[in-house]
């Protein structure tokens, strides 16, 4: 019946079911959530955090982490969302994964921090210190419910740096001993 129209006292009305369960004796028990109009879940991005290896080398895919952190004020929940999480590379580098990396039908309910992660494979082309940074938004993706404040369904991380070294191949062609040792 979910989009079904009603007539209650006299006003046409839409019917939405929200949820319908059964119970031990599989006897069909229906609850009915209406509400006129919307309903509100106030989403946001609580935190973004990025970390990469301790050191990478020129050509070889490394891993970098975005780890974003979202929360639901309510007073709706759990709401459906979606979450993107976009890495800011340096010039020399790529991403093989998709960026940015959106994770759609996160369930979030009320009051609870809900962390996710998003990991890339980076190639870096050149020497150096790299910084890189992430954003996140977070955004509803469910009918009928509004996001009361959308100024805090957005946030970025702090600069993390990876030191990308080109790899030595170091080894011994000679060896000539200057000061042999005196035998007494």
């Amino acid at each position: 019946c979910d989009g079904q129209t009603i007539d209650v006292e006299g006003k046409t009305k839409a019917l939405h079911l929200l949820a319908a369960a059964t119970d031990a004796d599989q006897q069909e028990k229906l609850t009915i959530n209406y509400a006129d109009g919307t309903v509100q879940a106030d989403l946001k991005v609580t935190s973004v955090a990025v970390a990469g290896p301790a050191q990478g080398i020129v050509g070889t895919p490394f891993n970098v982490t975005a780890t974003t952190t979202v929360h639901n004020n309510g007073p709706y929940g759990p709401a459906n969302a979606s979450v993107s999480v976009a890495l800011t590379l340096p010039a020399d580098c790529t991403t093989s994964g998709p960026n940015p990396s959106v994770t759609a039908s996160v369930s979030l309910p009320v009051s609870a921090a809900t962390p996710l992660n998003a990991v890339w494979p980076v190639t870096c082309t050149g020497q150096s210190f790299h910084t890189f940074s992430a954003s996140s938004s977070v955004t509803l993706d469910q009918f009928h419910v509004e996001d009361p404040d959308g100024a805090n369904n957005a946030a970025g991380s702090p600069n993390t740096t990876v030191p990308v070294f080109a790899q030595a191949d170091g080894k011994i062609v000679s060896s000539t001993i200057l000061n042999p040792p005196v035998i007494v």
